[in-house]
């Protein structure tokens, strides 16, 4: 076999069939980076040195090497060359850094000058870096806590806290229990701590907040929420970290330890737009229940014609009593439930289900019950619920009859499908309402539950669809009293778009509340609406410049969300102007009008919300100006 191989090797010599050629020379020290480097580093403290290996193929001659580092962040300090000793084949890069943060991941990129490097190895160095926040163990319940060697004392949950409920109002909706709940500390820095809530939204992730034990604020930093099927990726955020226009003084987040509740402000959001923002809850189990709910179911009287509030009140299982009292409606709740604990306002217990709280004399007009749960004679929690009774005094208030009012305001912001099932925004509605005049005000009107039950044309659907609506005895309040430059002053209507209540108000209102411009400027200007023969209309918005194709404001939380009166449609016929074969026609049609969303499930219903917000905002070309108080008269 030797012998064989070598006269195929002579043969190969001697025919020349292949040919080796060298690789070509190359000059300077050939710098590189050594592969072992690592793509990510890991500092063990907020300010120090740390090195970056770097090497050289040719180490007959010194040599400086030019080098172009970057970063993400300020707080390096970063070397542009490096020197070799003759016969140094191997050096170190330092790097200083100062003021960093935990956890924050920033990216270094150091790239070698071209008349340095060599072919044959790395000329680009990219890696991340971060101080790890020195943290203790995740903890799932105090006895783990103390088994790892922790202080009982900072233990922030309940004794017996292992799981809690959490409930969606945005994404998705409603209660979901049974979460596992776990707490860490950072063994450095006081002020930052963590819980993590396991199995969370649909995808089963682990929703982090961020939590300072001394304030008791919490943070939600972005993090992946879920998949959606048509935008992709979903991030939850709280809302100050998703815009740096908002504060946490506006958009709180808290943990409360007393209780074991969590309050959120958070937003659900997608690379083309966000789904909605609002509070969302954690509940953890584990701790004592003192809650008491109030619903208050009207006034009635007895068969000495005495005057009562009829509530119905449930608590929680760890409540020792309940007292209720009725008082002005500006009184202070909480101070109200002070004075009852200390014996200086004598409060009636209720009980669980239907109670009766007596009105006394002299009291008329706007009104509360207040309720409050005691615990050895202290008040735990407080609820109240206003109401207005004028037994006692004069009603300011008379009612007209029966109006038509012309909803261009919720209605249109909605979307079901057609025959066909294409999706079709609504139409504005008209539909019978009961209007009040004031009598002390004459031209200031009620409508009485415009968007409430039993009223509004499509609030049982909307109720079966999930969204939140006005209950009984809400009023929408439109002010004539001058006529032609009518006004609908700032108030919640109690549609939930999946983002908190909304309220409304005109343009005219915000010019004039703000103090902007005058009743007479604004009748000048045409900027109000306009009574005429027993009908109120409110024409599309005028400026000096533009012209507007809307007739007011949508706000949730104090922000302007939305415009109203998009067809310029908002209309109240009253009642001494409504024909009697009109008005059965109009009943008839809004008793008829009816939609659907495609599907009711509450994850399409949260979804289906955001883009109806966006292709609401996309639908004209409308500014803020009038909003921002710019227009000039």
């Amino acid at each position: 076999m030797i012998a064989l191989l070598a006269v195929f090797g002579l043969a190969a010599c001697d025919n020349n069939e292949y040919e080796y050629t060298g690789a070509p020379r190359v000059e300077g020290p050939q710098v590189y980076f050594p592969q072992e480097n690592s793509t990510a580093v890991e500092l063990n403290g907020l300010e120090g040195i740390f090195s970056v290996p770097i090497s050289r193929i040719d180490t007959t001659q010194e040599a400086t090497v030019v080098l172009n580092a970057t970063s993400t962040s300020a707080n390096f300090t970063l070397p542009q060359q490096v020197a070799f000793a003759k016969g140094q084949k191997d050096a170190q890069l330092e790097i200083a850094y100062t003021g960093l943060e935990y956890d924050k991941v920033d990216t270094i990129t150091i790239q070698l000058d071209s008349a340095f490097v060599t072919p044959y190895g790395v000329s680009e160095y990219k890696f991340t870096v971060k101080c790890p926040a020195p943290w203790t163990p995740w903890c799932n319940g105090k006895a783990q806590w103390v088994a790892a060697g922790q202080d009982p004392e900072a233990w922030p949950l309940g004794e017996t806290t292992q799981t809690c409920t959490y409930t969606y109002n945005i994404l998705w909706s409603g209660d979901d229990p049974g979460l596992p709940i776990s707490y860490r500390c950072s063994t450095i820095d006081p002020t930052q701590a963590q819980f993590k809530i396991e199995h969370w939204g649909s995808s089963d992730v682990d929703l982090i907040i961020d939590y300072n034990p001394q304030t008791n604020d919490c943070q939600v930093a972005p993090q992946f929420a879920a998949e959606d099927p048509e935008y992709g990726p979903v991030t939850v955020s709280d809302i100050p970290h998703y815009s740096s226009k908002y504060n946490y003084d506006s958009f709180p987040c808290k943990f409360i330890p007393e209780t074991g509740m969590f309050g959120l402000n958070v937003v659900y959001y997608v690379s083309a737009g966000r789904f909605g923002n609002n509070m969302e809850f954690v509940v953890c189990d584990g701790y004592p229940d003192y809650s008491v709910a109030l619903n208050f179911l009207g006034v009635l009287t007895d068969t000495n014609q005495k005057p009562f509030a009829q509530v119905m009140t449930t608590f929680g299982s760890d409540v020792e009593s309940v007292k209720g009292f009725i008082c002005n409606a500006d009184d202070d709740a909480s101070a109200v439930a002070d004075a009852i604990a200390a014996g200086e306002i004598e409060g009636i217990d209720l009980a669980e289900g239907i109670n009766n709280l007596p009105i006394e004399e002299g009291l008329t007009g706007a009104l509360k019950v207040v309720v409050a749960s005691l615990v050895n004679g202290e008040v735990r929690e407080v609820s109240e619920a206003k109401f207005e009774y004028y037994g006692g005094g004069a009603n300011p208030w008379k009612s007209l009859g029966m109006g038509l009012y012309t909803d261009d305001i919720l209605t249109p912001s909605l979307y079901g499908e057609d025959e066909n099932g294409n999706q079709v925004y609504l139409d504005p509605i008209e539909y019978p309402v009961e209007v009040l005049e004031n009598i002390e005000t004459p031209g200031l009107y009620r409508l009485v539950d415009a968007y409430g039950p039993n009223v509004y044309p499509l609030y049982d659907e909307l109720t079966e669809s999930g969204f939140g609506l006005a209950p009984a005895g809400q009023y929408f309040v439109i002010d004539a009293t001058h006529p032609d430059c009518v006004m609908i002053p700032l108030q919640e209507i109690g549609f939930d778009y999946g983002e908190g209540v909304t309220s409304v108000m005109s343009v005219a209102y915000n010019l004039y509340a703000s103090g902007q411009a005058t009743i007479e400027e604004l009748t000048k200007a045409q900027y109000g609406g306009i009574e005429k023969n027993g009908v109120i209309v409110f024409p599309d918005f005028t400026t000096q410049d533009e012209k507007y194709n809307f007739q007011g404001y949508l706000l949730i939380g104090g922000e302007l969300k939305d415009y109203i009166g998009y067809n310029g449609s908002i209309k109240l016929v009253l009642p001494e102007a409504v024909d009697s074969t009109k008005m059965a026609s109009a009943r008839k049609k809004a008793m008829a009008r009816r939609f659907a969303l495609n599907n009711l499930r509450k994850q399409t219903r949260a979804k289906k919300v955001s883009v109806m917000q966006m292709k609401r905002m996309l639908r004209s070309n409308i500014t803020k100006a009038v909003m921002n108080h710019d227009v000039k008269f």
